[in-house]
């Protein structure tokens, strides 16, 4: 959580100097950099989560796959990693969402009897859900969108800062403000 906060005060800052290619470029290498980061965080956080074998499996092979295609788009189009890459995070967002359901899965078909309300890792789990499935389609138009409608883009832009508090909250909900667990 600390180093997306330095990530998006990094990117803030770089929004307020004049837009040229070289503040572009630290922007998005940032960004890129960053996704990186920040898929590989989620999915060794999922991979803790679960317990069943075969979602474990199939969570590595996703990882791969997404790596696999990241590096490929890297290495295929030299200057990818210094400009704009809104189908690739489309592609990451994707992923996450895919890992989550695995997790909601599991803990649907655990025995165990679990708390929703108070179970922290299924509210970080509703939170990164959330957030991530409700930003697939703008990540996927959003070479599109910047061109075509620089004023939908900036409302575009705006939701998607108020779903990441919305993600930061499911956080905070989940870590500083627990409920006791209910014993029955």
């Amino acid at each position: 959580m600390v180093i997306s906060l330095i990530v998006n005060i990094i990117l803030k800052i770089s929004d307020l100097v004049p837009k040229n290619s070289i503040s572009k470029m630290i922007n998005y290498t940032v960004l890129n950099i960053y996704s990186i980061f920040e898929i590989s965080l989620l999915y060794f956080f999922i991979y803790q989560i679960l317990t069943r074998r075969k979602l474990k499996v199939s969570l590595l092979i996703l990882f791969t796959l997404y790596s696999v295609i990241y590096i490929s788009i890297l290495f295929l189009y030299q200057k990818s990693f210094i400009f704009s890459q809104g189908p690739p995070f489309a592609l990451e967002n994707l992923l996450i969402t895919i890992a989550c359901f695995f997790v909601i899965y599991e803990f649907m078909n655990s025995n165990a009897v679990l708390n929703f309300e108070s179970n922290a890792n299924f509210i970080i789990i509703c939170g990164i859900l959330f957030y991530y499935s409700i930003t697939i389609p703008f990540y996927f138009s959003y070479s599109l969108l910047e061109k075509i409608s620089p004023e939908f883009f900036k409302i575009f832009s705006i939701l998607n800062y108020v779903f990441y508090a919305l993600l930061f909250f499911s956080f905070t909900k989940a870590f500083l403000c627990q409920l006791p667990e209910q014993k029955y």
